[in-house]
């Protein structure tokens, strides 16, 4: 949090924070990978050293998934940084279906895309296998996934790899709520968001008559 919000001088808080994988703590590890990823989400520019203190890191010894999932971004992302990046998620990848959470799984089929294109030798049959698996996967979500990524791979090599790499990785990643300045106006964007607004492009205060449901209320 210190890290987010600080100014964009962060060498001493970064280099405090990467200190805590060398406690060699499991809970302390996870928690830290979590935080690292948030940190290289928003400040790209150090992720030279955050690089170097997790690329030795083997998933298999990560339990929490939200630290699995971050784990596994971080092989996706920098894996042409990270020599073992397409062994360590290699095991889950061979048994795709035993991955509990459909979180992680979902990105370990995108950080596997992500690693065929910088490594293909390495990571062919893997790919291939987790989609296979992806296909069948229970949850609709990784299904639909696995299918896009294959229809993209299908039609078209050099496409594919540009909509899956294609983040300038010196750019920030926000989500649409940290660029909403006020809650209020969040709220109202996704209380809309499914509505008519979405059609006609402005806010239903502007359209809908608040009085005509009470009307027709009274003539039925």
């Amino acid at each position: 949090e210190i890290a987010l919000s600080a100014a964009d001088d962060l060498e001493g808080i970064v280099d405090r924070l990467l200190q805590y994988f060398d406690l060699d703590i499991e809970h302390v590890t996870a928690e830290t990978i979590i935080s690292v990823v948030n940190v290289l989400r928003k400040r790209p520019k150090y992720a030279v050293q955050c690089v170097q203190a997790i690329k030795n890191i083997d998933l298999i010894d990560v339990v929490p998934s939200r630290a699995r999932g971050a784990l596994v971004w971080m092989y996706g992302e920098y894996g042409e940084d990270i020599p073992l990046a397409p062994y360590f998620i290699e095991p889950v990848l061979t048994n795709f279906g035993d991955e509990p959470s459909a979180n992680v799984r979902s990105q370990l089929l995108s950080s596997a895309m992500k690693l065929f294109f910088k490594r293909a030798p390495e990571m062919q049959a893997m790919l291939g296998a987790a989609l296979l698996a992806g296909s069948c996967d229970t949850n609709q979500e990784v299904r639909d996934l696995a299918s896009l990524y294959y229809r993209l791979l299908e039609r078209d090599v050099r496409a594919a790899e540009k909509v899956v790499n294609s983040r300038d990785k010196s750019s920030p990643i926000y989500t649409f709520k940290e660029t909403v300045i006020e809650d209020e106006t969040f709220d109202k964007v996704f209380n809309e968001f499914n509505t008519l607004s979405v059609l006609y492009e402005r806010p239903e205060v502007t359209f809908v008559d608040p009085d005509a449901f009470t009307r027709r209320a009274r003539v039925d």
